[in-house]
Parts: C-alpha cells; structure tokens; sequence
C-alpha cells in the first residue's frame, strides 16, 4: 500500500490486512526480505503476532539475504517450493475436510 497516511489514513486502513483479520478463511503464507528497505520486516512480525492473535496460524518465512525483490536466485527456488508445499497441504487438507462431510 502507498499513501500519505495523514491525507489517506482512512482507505489504507481500510485495504490494510492487518485491519480486516476477521476476513481471512484460507491458510497463509507469507514471505519478506529481511533486507527490504521498501516495507520494514516488522510489519511482517506484526502481521502475525496480530494473526496469531486472531487464531489464525500464518507460515512465515523470513529471506536473510534478500530485499523487496527478492532478487537472489536461491531465494526463488526457496520461495517456490515453500509454496508448493504449502498449497498441497492445505488442498490436502482441504480435501480431506470434504470428503468428511
């Protein structure tokens, strides 16, 4: 989200994720580069202590050696096979879920 929070503070609270947990339905997975000097990782830790909160569990995972762009090749790879994983658990799961009901 860009914005001058003193001009906009009302619609980037509104588009904020951390002001609409209630919303979230699905498992999350949520990467960020712990050299990124766009949007500060603690706004990740403070994404998911506030999810955690809201008994929502996300998967986090914190790139060292990278930025916002995520720009080292070994981070791809990383990030692409967290994410399979990720999403064949939860449609496992999700399957699983279903076929029970």
């Amino acid at each position: 989200m860009v914005g001058d929070l003193r001009k906009d503070k009302k619609a980037l609270m509104a588009a904020s994720p951390i002001t609409n947990l209630d919303a979230l339905t699905t498992p999350h997975l949520i990467f960020h580069g712990a050299r990124d000097e766009v949007v500060d990782a603690e706004q990740t830790e403070l994404l998911e202590k506030a999810m955690k909160k809201n008994s929502i569990t996300p998967n986090v995972r914190l790139l060292e050696r990278t930025g916002h762009d995520f720009g080292e090749l070994s981070d791809h790879t990383y990030f692409h096979e967290e994410t399979l994983e990720h999403l064949n658990k939860w449609r496992t799961t999700t399957s699983a879920t279903q076929a029970g009901d």
